[in-house]
């Protein structure tokens, strides 16, 4: 999304959807390596959404990757995330 979770395109977003890490991470599910708490670039902007409508759909995690090499090099400049879903 490249939206900062404070922007009006991420907060009209949240009414109709979820935010997966935000899920993740009320229930104490949400990882990320040590010294990040989410960000997938100098903060959050990446995001996994999915519909408020999905009754039959759980976080189960969300992750975020530290995917720097040896000497600190990202081959991006955001971090992926994952996030693992159950479905009913």
């Amino acid at each position: 999304m490249n939206a900062w979770p404070d922007q009006t395109s991420i907060a009209y977003l949240n009414t109709l959807y979820n935010d997966s890490w935000s899920v993740a991470a009320a229930r104490g599910m949400a990882l990320a390596f040590l010294g990040n708490d989410g960000q997938t670039k100098n903060g959050r902007i990446d995001y996994i959404f999915y519909s408020k409508a999905s009754a039959d759909l759980s976080v189960v995690s969300s992750q975020v990757y530290d995917t720097r090499d040896a000497n600190g090099v990202m081959p991006s400049d955001h971090r992926p995330v994952l996030t693992t879903f159950s479905i009913r």
